[in-house]
């Protein structure tokens, strides 16, 4: 997604392309990571995911429906990394980045 959001708006240079494609990866590695590890508490410890869940503050609606899907376990993963990013995305543009310390 970011490789054709760069491409729609941005004319990337080789080396920004080298960069979206690492991040694409690193973006595949980190759900399927995550993929097993919600399948594990799906089967072992329902009442963890839940916890967890609400710590990550996922919603409830996003859960109920990542439930419905064929692939449960990646739906939900993949609802964890979206907002993991919208946090992140809102502390960047509320806060302003300015690194580590801020």
């Amino acid at each position: 997604m970011a490789q054709r959001l760069a491409r729609q708006y941005l004319v990337a240079t080789p080396q920004e392309e080298a960069f979206l494609a690492e991040v694409a990866d690193q973006r595949a590695v980190f759900l399927q990571q995550v993929t097993a590890l919600v399948n594990w508490l799906l089967r072992e410890d329902y009442a963890r995911l839940i916890n967890t869940l609400y710590r990550i503050d996922v919603r409830e609606q996003d859960f109920l429906s990542a439930m419905q899907q064929a692939q449960p376990a990646e739906a939900v993963a993949e609802a964890i990394l979206n907002r993991l990013i919208e946090k992140a995305e809102t502390r960047i543009r509320y806060r302003g980045w300015r690194g580590h310390n801020a």
